[in-house]
């Protein structure tokens, strides 16, 4: 499996067959490479619009316009359009042609409560964000085993884990309370320390408002 990376959508346009010879598609955040099949994906295929996207809305419809592969949105997905984008998932996963390398980031400041939707169950594309001394982390592409769903940290998953990994505490009551007023000295260097390994192995996606 080749080295991989997270892209914002920008980064992500760049791989379109155009501008480089490499073509990549995401689907439900997850990035691969469709290069082996460039001229179904490629500048003049039947499936050009997809190309260098997160395309899972316009699959899902199969209404390939430039507003649709560009349309993050799934939540308004019918049971047979979601449906539809599972086979075209599982098709990508299943064909060795198609690598993945990577996964979408997208960059994006959040609430405790909008936080919470990213625990690797409710968003569609299974990410998983942690935040930590008032960062927001992507953490799955790294780190799923960990934070992810029956991983160990999981109940940090769509959580401000400040103070749970200050007090290395799975209380329910460092994570409702996440306040950090009241902490010893020796937290406080434990989230400093633990801030820093965030900050060296996972990518920042925003501020915790």
């Amino acid at each position: 499996m080749p080295d991989q990376r997270y892209f914002t959508q920008q980064e992500l346009h760049e791989f379109n067959g155009t501008r480089t010879k490499k073509i990549y598609i995401a689907l439900l955040g997850e990035v691969f490479d469709v290069s082996a099949d460039s001229d179904e994906y490629g500048p003049g295929g039947p499936y050009e619009v997809l190309a260098g996207c997160e395309a899972s809305r316009a699959v899902a419809t199969m209404r390939l316009t430039p507003d649709e592969a560009s349309n993050l949105e799934l939540g308004d997905l019918t049971e047979a359009q979601r449906a539809s984008l599972d086979k075209w998932v599982n098709k990508f996963r299943v064909d060795k042609k198609y690598p993945s390398v990577g996964r979408l980031l997208v960059p994006q400041d959040l609430t405790l409560a909008e936080l919470a939707r990213y625990d690797g169950g409710q968003d569609p594309r299974g990410t998983v964000l942690v935040g930590i001394n008032g960062t927001i982390y992507d953490v799955t592409l790294k780190g799923l085993m960990h934070y992810g769903p029956g991983g160990t940290y999981a109940q940090f998953a769509g959580k401000d884990a400040s103070r749970a990994l200050a007090c290395m505490s799975f209380d329910e009551e460092c994570l409702s309370n996440p306040s950090l007023d009241d902490l010893t000295p020796e937290q406080q260097q434990a989230l400093a320390d633990w801030a820093t390994r965030f900050q060296q192995k996972y990518v920042r996606v925003g501020k915790l408002l």
